[in-house]
């Protein structure tokens, strides 16, 4: 059913689900735990790396990728991040915290945009198997609602260890120019 109109004039969905029984009260407990868990591991792959690595890229004029994005934006609106946890704890004994790129939408311009940063903080930028895939996953979101894709390029390249293990994915999933309807921003 699509609704028009202003919400006020919208029918009141009646619920039938009975707030004051211990199954509700101990499911409403449950998802609250699960909510702050899920917050608290985003945080933990959001958060700048090491002061170390962030202090040499501070020093060297370079701002950080979040920071990068929220320059690009238009003031004052959200930026629609996406799989923030691709990554995490997917590789034995490293770290890639949302697959070393950061990919969105925001409204740049006055225009929704989708957009897709490399984090040079994780290994350099470089690419891994994840990070292609969530590459290419952004550029699939953008073709199918129409959106321009906007490129916050730092990065190292590919990670040679795993270079045989992104090239399959990239002739499986056809090549992001050829997939959009124009050439990137």
């Amino acid at each position: 059913m699509y609704l028009s109109g202003a919400p006020n004039d919208w029918p009141i969905l009646e619920s039938t689900v009975r707030t004051d029984t211990a199954e509700f009260k101990a499911n409403y407990t449950e998802v609250g735990q699960l909510v702050r868990d899920l917050k608290s591991r985003i945080e933990s792959v959001v958060c700048t790396p090491s002061s170390v690595a962030r202090d040499r890229h501070v020093g060297r004029k370079k701002m950080l990728t979040r920071d990068r994005v929220d320059a690009l934006l238009d003031t004052g609106t959200p930026f629609v991040e996406l799989s923030q946890l691709a990554g995490h704890e997917l590789y034995e004994n490293e770290s890639i915290p949302s697959a070393a790129i950061v990919t969105g939408i925001g409204s740049v311009a006055g225009r929704l945009c989708m957009i897709v940063a490399n984090d040079a903080l994780v290994k350099g930028g470089t690419y891994y198997p994840i990070t292609v895939k969530k590459h290419l996953r952004a550029q699939e979101i953008a073709r199918e609602n129409r959106l321009p894709c906007i490129y916050l390029v730092d990065s190292g390249g590919m990670f040679c260890m795993l270079l045989g293990k992104c090239y399959p994915i990239m002739t499986i999933i056809p090549h992001p120019l050829r997939s959009l309807p124009s050439p990137p921003v």
